[in-house]
């Protein structure tokens, strides 16, 4: 299941909208040779929070991804049908609701952050904004652990953000981090992994 918080994540070159969910779609069919449930909050007239998170306990994983609204910044969402607060909350329903024969979650950028304020860490405005293609580097836990086996220590990562978690949620620990960005990815517990870059790219995103 992929949560699309907005409509895009940003805008191109030529552009237009880039919608990252269609990327994480094919990928997860090119890898796990699986399909996907895209779900568009932008457009959600009314949703019902238990019907969803009982969709998300059946799905073989999930993934809430970017946008281009900030968390520091409600009015970035006010023209969306899914306020900045409705997203907080179902956020923390759906972390707090997975079980430990379920899947962990995967939040990507805006998710990524959306995952820290819930469960109690803390995001702030970019000393440095990241954007391009830079740098990042596994921490310990992150090159012992699951979620970055087999990538090199030091690796290349898109990045499009000028906001970032500064104080990690209790009960996470950091996976990776960048010379600007000392939490680019999370793991809260067994339930989530996060990560501030974008991995959900193939040969010529970056081109597009």
């Amino acid at each position: 299941c992929i949560i699309e918080p907005a409509d895009h994540v940003g805008t191109n070159l030529a552009g237009e909208n880039v919608r990252a969910s269609s990327n994480i779609a094919y990928l997860a069919q090119l890898i796990a040779d699986c399909d996907s449930i895209l779900i568009p909050l932008w457009s959600a007239d009314k949703l019902d929070h238990s019907l969803l998170i009982d969709l998300l306990n059946s799905c073989l994983a999930y993934f809430i991804e970017g946008g281009y609204p900030s968390v520091k910044d409600s009015e970035t969402f006010s023209h969306l049908n899914f306020g900045l607060r409705e997203l907080q909350s179902l956020t923390e329903k759906i972390l707090t609701s997975r079980e430990l024969k379920t899947a962990p979650g995967i939040f990507i950028c805006l998710g990524h952050q959306l995952l820290a304020e819930c469960m109690g860490g803390k995001v702030s405005k970019s000393q440095k904004p990241e954007v391009g293609v830079l740098d990042v580097l596994l921490t310990e836990s992150g090159q012992n652990g699951v979620f970055f086996d087999g990538v090199p220590e030091n690796f290349k990562t898109l990045q499009w953000h000028s906001a970032e978690v500064t104080d990690l949620p209790p009960g996470s620990k950091v996976l990776a981090w960048s010379e600007s960005c000392s939490i680019q990815a999370l793991q809260w517990q067994t339930r989530a992994f996060s990560i501030q870059f974008h991995l959900e790219i193939e040969d010529d995103t970056v081109l597009n």
